[in-house]
């Protein structure tokens, strides 16, 4: 699926790492970061989504927007 960076922001506590604010084909808007890869995931009326990372909270995404979890969120990694 493709994606589209959105934009990137600097780490606020490891120098020279860079996140990625992401947006899917499908409308899913994600952060590379490891406070949203790793978030807790809520499920309600059928949907899973995560809450904003402080990343994308400064780009105005709010605690109201439910962002729906790509499916490679879900993807084992390989050894």
């Amino acid at each position: 699926m493709a994606k589209t960076v959105v934009t990137t922001v600097k780490s606020d506590t490891r120098d020279g790492i860079v996140y990625e604010i992401r947006k899917s084909a499908g409308g899913q808007v994600y952060c590379t970061c490891p406070a949203w890869r790793f978030g807790k995931v809520t499920k309600s009326g059928g949907a899973e989504w995560k809450a904003p990372c402080k990343h994308m909270l400064r780009l105005g995404f709010t605690a109201m927007h439910r962002l729906e979890i790509p499916s490679w969120v879900f993807r084992k990694q390989a050894a």
